[in-house]
């Protein structure tokens, strides 16, 4: 099943099960007390089946006025909010406080999707609202066909979900009268798509197994490891730890910049004769750990 598919059934049975346990922070709405069928109804009327498509190189740009790719931003799963200029400023407003309260991290999170008039409207947006997460421009002549399958008239802004392939789904159309809904929806997403980017590795390693043959027990071997940042933002190695004291770390870059490369540098001492194998481990900030295997044939 994937990711978003599984995030689906997720909120709607989470959201059901929070309303049957009585969970006072994502209460039911006041016009619905205690009437969990009504509650369930509700979300399920605010969550559409209908798919956005992007094109697989589509580009949008960024308030520098750069056109990026949109599959660069994506290096997991993100909740998109759709702006729009001929939305009402105050929803606008309320949604970007929403955000702002609900998720501890937007920059990690979501994107929001922007379509004004031109770009200087576009930046007098970001400059306007304390807006914490990243907001790209979209120009008016591509709205009515990416957004050709919602078929309702908006007036205030939506969610969906966008994965990895540009596939998009599962439109949220938020209520102004039940705000602790969209709470609901951004707070669980946020901690659905942040547990699956702990099995996302965000470094590409050049050698998954490095291997020494015929390794001599009286020698020191140097090792030398390349790695890149294939995600959008920094990645942080808190630590690279080796399974045996015949490995040394001698130096690693640990901060490593989107696109950027790292290098470890190791040394090997055999410790005896013989088939050895051994582990490198890079302990990664916010991401599972990364396993390189090392093996080497020692002789005399």
């Amino acid at each position: 099943m994937k990711i978003i598919e599984k995030f689906y059934v997720l909120f709607i049975l989470v959201a059901i099960i929070s309303c049957k346990r009585g969970d006072q922070e994502y209460s039911t709405p006041r016009d619905l007390p205690g009437n969990t069928d009504q509650y369930s109804l509700f979300v399920l009327d605010n969550v559409f089946e209908n798919e956005l498509r992007f094109p697989s190189e589509y580009r949008i740009m960024n308030s520098e006025g750069n056109l990026v790719p949109l599959k660069s931003l994506l290096n997991t799963p993100k909740i998109v909010i759709r702006l729009h200029e001929s939305y009402c400023e105050s929803c606008i407003v309320e949604q970007i406080q929403i955000i702002n309260s609900s998720l501890q991290h937007p920059q990690n999170t979501i994107i929001g999707l922007a379509t004004y008039n031109n770009i200087r409207k576009f930046r007098i947006l970001l400059s306007k609202y304390k807006i914490e997460f990243p907001v790209y421009f979209i120009p008016y002549n591509d709205t009515s066909q990416l957004f050709s399958a919602i078929s309702k008239q908006d007036y205030l802004p939506f969610y969906f979900l966008i994965d990895t392939d540009l596939n998009s789904r599962y439109i949220f159309h938020p209520d102004t009268n039940f705000p602790k809904i969209t709470m609901n929806y951004l707070k669980r997403s946020e901690v659905f798509l942040l547990e699956e980017q702990q099995f996302l590795h965000p470094l590409y390693i050049d050698k998954k197994d490095l291997s020494i043959d015929n390794a001599l027990l009286d020698n020191t071997y140097d090792i030398a490891l390349h790695y890149k940042n294939i995600t959008s933002e920094n990645v942080l190695i808190d630590s690279i730890n080796v399974s045996c004291d015949c490995l040394q770390v001698i130096s690693y870059d640990s901060s490593i910049k989107p696109k950027e490369e790292g290098k470890l540098v190791l040394k090997y001492k055999p410790a005896n004769i013989g088939f050895d194998q051994q582990e490198i481990n890079f302990v990664i900030k916010n991401h599972k750990n990364i396993l390189v295997n090392f093996q080497a044939y020692v002789t005399d």
